[in-house]
């Protein structure tokens, strides 16, 4: 077992040999994080079966202790499966004398996804869709599913707003600005945040996503999917996990034009 200074920090990095190599593994929740991501059908399916750590570009770091006073690890390192490679990120914590996974994500450069607490993967939203809204949208859902601890309740009653970004095409990659309410609520958007892209066909809005939870980008992931009325946000602080799912009832207003 080695020792190592990392950005200011203390890091407990582990050697192991694998297939001839010397691969380098910091302890906590090692196992825990592979073995999700090996369950997140969205992973297998970006990279294929059988992923696991490969010998270069590894990244590990201790992380401070938390409010409730566990320890937590941070860790980043190259994986790959039998079709594909990415970077694989975790963080688990150590509660109650055992390690705890937090939050999972696999990067390809192009495709996000997330293998805990929930596997998901937003709809890639092609460059020729991320162009400027030309009005607003105000629409109504209800809550279909909740798992975790989301603070909404099955078959409430929400609203959402997906407005053009003024910003768009200037300083800002973002072409529209989400706010999801559910009841007294604010699921997504809460703030100056809320910025995010939006794909159009035909002038029409038909999917808005964030790939990003709350550790990323001060957020929820989501995804509104006009063409199946479904509406999927998920979030990944430690305490507050949630797999929420909404579905599309109809529109609040006639969508109106955006002032130019």
């Amino acid at each position: 077992m080695n020792y190592k200074l990392i950005g200011g920090v203390l890091a407990v990095i582990v050697v192991i040999p694998a297939a001839g190599l010397l691969l380098p593994r910091c302890n906590g929740g090692y196992e825990l994080a592979l073995e999700a991501l090996n369950e997140c059908h969205f992973a297998v399916q970006t990279l294929g079966p059988d992923i696991t750590q490969t010998p270069l570009g590894i990244t590990c770091y201790a992380d401070d202790t938390t409010a409730e006073g566990s320890d937590g690890v941070e860790w980043q390192f190259p994986v790959a499966g039998d079709n594909g490679s990415g970077t694989f990120q975790y963080r688990a914590e150590f509660t109650n004398g055992q390690w705890k996974l937090v939050r999972a994500f696999l990067n390809t450069g192009n495709t996000q996804v997330l293998a805990f607490p929930s596997c998901f993967t937003p709809t890639e939203i092609p460059a020729s869709a991320k162009v400027a809204l030309r009005h607003s949208y105000k629409l109504k859902a209800k809550v279909l599913q909740v798992t975790g601890k989301a603070g909404v309740t099955v078959a409430a009653a929400c609203r959402i707003s997906i407005d053009p970004h003024a910003a768009f095409g200037k300083n800002s990659p973002f072409n529209c600005q989400v706010q999801i309410h559910c009841g007294p609520t604010i699921m997504y958007g809460a703030g100056p945040t809320g910025f995010t892209s939006c794909g159009v066909k035909n002038g029409e809005l038909i999917l808005a996503n964030d790939p990003w939870p709350t550790s990323q980008d001060n957020d929820p992931m989501m995804e509104i999917d006009l063409n199946s009325n479904q509406v999927i946000l998920i979030d990944d602080q430690q305490g507050h996990q949630y797999r929420v799912v909404l579905s599309l009832t109809g529109a609040e207003a006639t969508p109106k034009t955006s002032p130019q």
